[in-house]
């Protein structure tokens, strides 16, 4: 999701075009884009999440998991899109995550304006509903 993206989604969501714009806002979703993604990142390039003594996922282990969980269960069009909507839903909650603890973060800041990183803070938390309301269906 880019920085354009997200203020256009504020936006609809009722924030103001001032404080969608604020310098300190737009700080604050630079930092939220850049964190994002350097933990999904983190998912598949840190030697710990990968399932080989050697740091890498070998085909030969990919082709091994494949077929054992092909013997445990065959995959419907509904368990893949319940899959699908579950990883979404984690990555989603994960980058409002992310915004609340950038807002938490700018909020006990003291080398900035304290009207300046209440702002951020609001901004962070409007930005953390509105994604999660994302997942939300009507």
């Amino acid at each position: 999701m880019t920085q354009d993206e997200i203020i256009k989604m504020a936006k609809q969501f009722g924030m103001t075009v001032e404080l969608a714009s604020h310098p300190a806002v737009k700080q604050l979703i630079n930092e939220v884009i850049k964190q994002t993604e350097n933990n999904f990142m983190q998912l598949f390039l840190d030697p710990e999440n990968q399932p080989t003594q050697f740091g890498t996922a070998t085909q030969e282990y990919r082709d091994k998991e494949i077929k054992e969980e092909r013997e445990r269960t065959i995959w419907t069009q509904k368990h893949w899109t319940e899959y699908e909507h579950n990883l979404v839903a984690a990555e989603r909650e994960a980058c409002a995550g992310v915004a609340e603890q950038k807002g938490i973060t700018w909020k006990a800041r003291k080398d900035i304006n304290p009207d300046n990183a209440e702002k951020a803070y609001m901004a962070s938390q409007f930005i953390a509903s509105a994604i999660r309301a994302r997942g939300q269906t009507s």
